[in-house]
């Protein structure tokens, strides 16, 4: 099916067409060029678009990787078939490269032997582009598309004759030799390492697997970075717990730590009460106990009571001027042990179970009753 491009193809000519030493003929010029159908508008945007089209992968594979045909007039022009000087439907040329300059449309054939042959003998003097254009309106049409090109003694637009630059001095008679570049295809077939001759279908079917190898390892590349992005969420997640336990564990630290002070002065204000320790020895024991819990809290409760008057009098005025918050817990924890026979450490758990209310109060400036 046809494109909107191609619903009007036509020739046109340059205004000044001319081959260069480099290989490059001047294919057609910027303007308004008339035509049956109305006005050519070729400008400098439109030979770009006309260039891209060209170099694009949907153009390459529209002429199988080919260059453009040059044929001797127009025999692929339905308007012309089998008109005379359009009957030839060989190509003496191949137009590899196009750009778009600052004064027209530029091209690089690739000549033949038979080319270089109408080349020296100047059979045909002309170059005249054809080429599909979509209509703007109004009878104007802006050239979108280069089909082919023709060779031609009677251009649409007159120029100057492609042999203008082939002028050589008497003892250079002969045209130069433009040396044939690499067409697309094998260029290509360079690319993938297959032999020159490779058929453009294998050569499809290569591209074809090459394209789906990288869909293959886009899709593995896209999956990892899907598992990367999980392990560093994992990671956040662990990292965030790992804080939070150390925190949780340090709280149970200050928390048992508290908790083990509170315990050791209670068992030393017992053991100052039934006279096992006198008060100047009250620090000591304090650290005994932090240093070995277990070890010196038996010690002490098989220390046999000391005589000391004073620190029996000291318990006495003390307990008449009131009892501590701590003192009446050590109390409840003494009167658990004489009446269920519970050491020390068991009667101070249960306490603290049951009488929280009390407990709770140990970290408050000491109240008396």
């Amino acid at each position: 099916m046809k494109s909107k491009h191609e619903s009007v193809p036509t020739m046109g000519a340059p205004a000044e067409t001319r081959l260069k030493e480099d290989g490059w003929v001047h294919l057609a010029v910027y303007g308004i060029h008339p035509h049956s159908n109305g006005r050519q508008q070729f400008s400098k945007e439109a030979a770009r678009e006309m260039v891209r089209y060209f170099n694009s992968l949907r153009g390459r594979l529209a002429r199988r990787f080919g260059g453009i045909p040059v044929y001797i007039g127009h025999p692929d022009d339905p308007a012309f078939v089998r008109q005379p000087g359009h009957q030839d439907t060989r190509a003496y040329a191949w137009i590899e490269e196009l750009q778009a300059r600052e004064d027209g449309l530029w091209a690089l054939p690739r000549w033949s032997a038979a080319g270089e042959e109408i080349l020296n003998n100047a059979f045909y003097k002309f170059l005249s582009p054809r080429w599909a254009m979509k209509p703007l309106g109004d009878g104007i049409y802006q050239p979108a598309r280069l089909l082919s090109v023709g060779l031609t003694n009677r251009p649409n637009i007159p120029g100057d004759p492609i042999t203008q630059s082939l002028e050589r001095s008497a003892a250079e008679p002969e045209i130069k030799t433009i040396e044939p570049k690499k067409t697309m295809i094998e260029k290509i077939t360079d690319k993938l390492g297959l032999p020159t001759e490779t058929e453009e279908e294998q050569i499809l079917n290569t591209l074809n697997d090459l394209l789906e190898d990288s869909r293959q390892w886009n899709e593995i590349g896209q999956s990892a970075a899907n598992e990367a992005e999980t392990l560093r969420e994992e990671a956040n997640r662990f990292g965030q717990l790992r804080t939070e336990a150390e925190n949780s564990l340090a709280e149970a630290e200050r928390t048992l730590a508290n908790e083990r002070t509170a315990r050791i002065e209670m068992i030393l204000e017992k053991a100052l009460r039934e006279a096992r320790i006198r008060p100047s020895e009250k620090e000591q024991w304090a650290s005994e106990l932090q240093r070995n819990f277990d070890e010196s809290l038996e010690t002490l409760a098989n220390a046999q009571p000391l005589l000391n008057t004073q620190s029996r009098t000291e318990d006495l005025a003390k307990s008449q001027l009131g009892v501590s918050v701590q003192r009446q817990f050590l109390e409840a924890v003494s009167d658990r042990m004489d009446l269920t026979g519970e050491d020390f450490s068991t009667a101070w758990s249960n306490t603290k179970k049951e009488r929280r209310d009390l407990f709770d109060r140990l970290s408050q400036p000491d109240q008396s009753h």
